[in-house]
């Protein structure tokens, strides 16, 4: 099996688990449980629970990042099909997130008030964020794009995607995909010549 599929599989198998044991700690609440209770909740040893996680708070985390590369090979099947502005295919680049969203609105929606209960998760999962950020930014070099300019627009998309997200939360009246299409849209408006 090559070696791409096998870390495939595996992140696979680790998102998995990641959103299986967010799935416990909101329903059991996240200061009732220790990370044994967490990895047996989910079948797992504590042994594997910590060399796949590291502590509770690195399962919690775990469940809202994804992979690190997941925005990148988003950008990169976006910019090998061509077209499009830079922010249509940053826009692009966050679709899975968006994609995982739509899944199921509701269980997000729980997830993210939870994140705002817990600051120190949220401050956890922004540190996080920079190994997505960053080969995010790697991608679009690959393309062509400068250093610096790379690193400002992924983290500016980024950025968008989480206050896409926080916004989203807070009103009931758009889905994910408008908000975030609308959020790019304006980004990719002021990016143009007045």
């Amino acid at each position: 099996m090559p070696e791409t599929v096998k870390l495939r599989a595996r992140d696979a198998m680790r998102r998995e688990l990641a959103n299986a044991a967010l799935d416990v700690v909101l329903d059991h609440g996240f200061d009732a449980l220790t990370a044994d209770d967490i990895a047996a909740a989910i079948g797992m040893s504590r042994a594997t629970f910590f060399r796949q996680f590291g502590s509770k708070e690195g399962a919690v985390v775990a469940a809202y990042t994804g992979t690190s590369a997941q925005f990148a090979d988003a950008f990169r099947r976006t910019a090998r099909n061509g077209g499009g502005t830079r922010w249509s295919q940053l826009r692009m680049a966050v679709e899975p997130a968006v994609l995982f969203a739509e899944a199921d609105p509701a269980r997000i929606r729980r997830r993210l008030a939870f994140l705002g209960e817990h600051p120190r998760i949220f401050a956890r999962l922004k540190q996080e964020r920079v190994a997505q950020i960053d080969q995010l930014a790697q991608a679009m070099q690959d393309t062509g794009v400068g250093a610096f300019e790379s690193q400002i627009l992924a983290n500016a998309a980024i950025s968008t995607l989480d206050q896409g997200f926080q916004h989203w939360m807070l009103q009931d009246t758009q889905s994910i995909r408008v908000m975030i299409d609308a959020a790019f849209a304006h980004l990719d408006a002021a990016g143009r010549p007045a």
